[in-house]
């Protein structure tokens, strides 16, 4: 089996770029640790349902097994994504599987390498578009976004926008188009509920991780 590993090079870059590691750690906050190196590939796992029918009763589940590649395929999407970053990369999976350690590895990676990156919280970031949201003129913050040599956007969620927010965030989906961009969501592109941001969403490479939440997995045991 061969996985992707993280080079010297991206070590030296590291060094190189006090400046912005610095900047991009305030960004990412709690995130600002989360390497490819870190991602936890052995982490308790347990099975999965996928898809449930009317009534409710799983009418798929995923093994511990099938998790686990998916986990290792997610991964190596990913590191690729990192060195070579073109297009909208689109994670998608329930909580707690991982999907903004990834992104955030992702930032971390090509700020190392030399790059110029914009992580924002979709939550985070409508907030600061509003007028006095908190980092002064909403036109700047956006203009950030949109000209951003790679965006990396967390956490599209499946609840429904107001028209307010639906109409910032469609600008920004729609002015980024072929321009590299990673998205988080807990659901796929399909369960967005603006139809507008759904369809841009299928531009992307999907990278699904459909993993058990790894807080309650953990949480559970420790119950036991």
């Amino acid at each position: 089996e061969t996985r992707l590993r993280r080079c010297a090079c991206g070590r030296a870059g590291a060094a190189a770029q006090p400046g912005r590691l610095e900047r991009l750690a305030d960004e990412l906050a709690g995130l600002a640790a989360c390497t490819f190196d870190s991602f936890d590939l052995d982490r308790q796992l347990v099975e999965l349902v996928v898809s449930r029918d009317a009534a409710g009763r799983p009418t798929r589940t995923l093994s511990p097994e099938a998790q686990r590649a998916q986990l290792d395929r997610a991964l190596s999407v990913a590191m690729l994504y990192a060195e070579r970053p073109a297009g909208w990369l689109y994670i998608h999976g329930p909580p707690g599987a991982g999907k903004s350690h990834l992104a955030a590895a992702i930032a971390n990676a090509r700020v190392a390498s030399g790059g110029r990156v914009v992580y924002r919280s979709t939550p985070g970031l409508l907030d600061a578009l509003r007028p006095g949201g908190g980092e002064g003129d909403p036109e700047r913050v956006m203009d950030a976004v949109l000209r951003a040599e790679l965006l990396i956007l967390d956490d599209l969620g499946a609840e429904r926008l107001s028209a307010w927010a639906a109409d910032r965030m469609f600008r920004i989906v729609n002015e980024r188009q072929g321009r590299p961009t990673v998205i988080t969501s807990n659901v796929d592109p399909d369960g967005l509920l603006d139809d507008r941001i759904a369809s841009r969403m299928h531009m992307a490479t999907p990278c699904w991780l459909p993993v058990s939440d790894y807080r309650r997995v953990v949480g559970a045991a420790g119950r036991l």
